[in-house]
This record gives C-alpha cells, sequence and structure tokens, in this order.
C-alpha cells in the first residue's frame, strides 16, 4: 500500500486562512507605528527649527528666514525656507517655516504650529 505524502486541501485552506488573519491583524500595527515614528520625526524638525530661530535670536537680538537657515544643520535638505526629512518609511517629511521679528511659524506637512517669542 501507498504511502499517502503531503497536504489535503483542507489543511491547506485552514492554513492560508490563519496566515491572512494574522496579516489583517498585524499590518495595521505595523502602519500605526510607522505613522507614529514620523509625527516624532516632524516634531523633531520643528523643534530643530525652532532652536535655530532662537539661536539666532540670541545672537541678533531679531531673526528673520536668512539667520534661521545660517543656523540649520548642514546634513538637511534646505531650500526656500523648507526642511526636507526623510521619513521612515522612505517618503518625504516637508516642515516649511516663516521666521521674522518675534515670531516662528512652522508648518510640518501643512499643520501648523506657531512660536512667539516675548521679550521682558
Amino acid at each position: 500500500m501507498m504511502k499517502k505524502r503531503g497536504f489535503t486541501l483542507i489543511e491547506l485552506i485552514i492554513s492560508m486562512s490563519i496566515i491572512a488573519i494574522l496579516g489583517a491583524i498585524l499590518v495595521p500595527n505595523i502602519y500605526s507605528y510607522i505613522r507614529r515614528a514620523n509625527n516624532e520625526k516632524a516634531k523633531d524638525m520643528a523643534a530643530l527649527v525652532f532652536q535655530s530661530a532662537m539661536r539666532s535670536y540670541m545672537k541678533e537680538g531679531k531673526f528673520d528666514n536668512e539667520q534661521v537657515l545660517d543656523n540649520i544643520n548642514e546634513d538637511l535638505s534646505v531650500k526656500d525656507n523648507k526642511v526636507q526629512v526623510r521619513a521612515v518609511d522612505d517618503s518625504d517629511i516637508d516642515v516649511d517655516f516663516k521666521c521674522s521679528n518675534l515670531s516662528c511659524e512652522v508648518k510640518i506637512d501643512g499643520r501648523r504650529v506657531t512660536y512667539d517669542f516675548k521679550t521682558k
């Protein structure tokens, strides 16, 4: 008598169903981790622009976009008041900034944060 080898169709369908269920559970979690990592990176970029603006203000008593650009880390891609960084998922995060006398407006992928500097 020949010995049966291999899997039955039912066993394959059950295995594929288990893999599909696990995939459906894991994929959204992975994307949420990527989204959180990108948000943290964007916050770090906003903090970098803010710190650069503060350094400019401490040196000159005022700041504008060019002074902020001079103080930003040279590794970053900076063009036309826009800092571009590579996100965790290989997309780009754009950080736009507009600094004038006592305020610095930072936009991270369209979301706006404004920093106001008040002297005593």
